[in-house]
């Protein structure tokens, strides 16, 4: 049985894993052509019983050759708030658009804010208009979602959150050739989630 993700009642280490299973779900390098999701959001992110990620909405995937990665295609779908400039303003795709996306997703899980929320003050405020001046200001905690720092004793240091904060602007750099491949963001994400090492 499945249900769909809810970030508020997890722990962080468990909440890591999901992390880490999202990730090598679709990892491009793996798959020959290479397929873009188009459409990765939490709402397509599904749990079993053991907390195993499901990568669900692939019906906007593409099989796209190694040409088109580079020369950009034209192609609609994809979800407001997740979706890489490049396509948004020129239509072009390619696998690091779901990197950018990843990315969100990533702040997402860590932050339990939606991409872009209502704000009284300013109308709608997108998450890296919340996150950026946290990370600006090295306020590291304060970017975890509260229900998780308030309640729970599994909250990871400052520093292992700086190091997800830091892949996630990584994930979601303007210049889609500045981003990492999937499989880097997974390797740093399998190393975040070992415990440490006792002395």
């Amino acid at each position: 049985m499945m249900k769909q993700w809810s970030v508020t009642i997890l722990k962080f280490t468990t909440m890591n894993f999901i992390i880490v299973e999202v990730f090598a779900l679709f990892l491009h390098d793996k798959v020959k052509p290479h397929v873009v999701h188009r459409d990765i959001r939490a709402s397509n992110v599904l749990l079993d019983e053991e907390f195993g990620a499901h990568l669900m909405g692939v019906g906007l995937s593409k099989f796209v050759s190694w040409e088109v990665m580079h020369q950009g295609t034209v192609m609609a779908g994809g979800t407001y708030g997740y979706l890489a400039p490049e396509f948004v303003y020129r239509n072009e795709l390619t696998t690091k658009s779901d990197v950018y996306s990843f990315g969100v997703l990533l702040l997402e899980i860590v932050s339990g804010r939606r991409p872009a929320q209502a704000v009284d003050s300013v109308g709608w405020q997108s998450i890296f208009e919340w996150a950026t001046p946290l990370v600006q200001s090295h306020r590291y905690p304060e970017l975890l979602d509260p229900l998780i720092s308030s309640s729970s004793a599994d909250i990871p240091e400052a520093g292992v959150i700086q190091k997800v904060v830091d892949l996630v602007y990584a994930c979601t750099q303007h210049v889609p050739s500045m981003r990492p491949r999937m499989s880097h963001v997974v390797h740093q994400l399998q190393q975040l989630a070992q415990p440490p090492i006792a002395k």
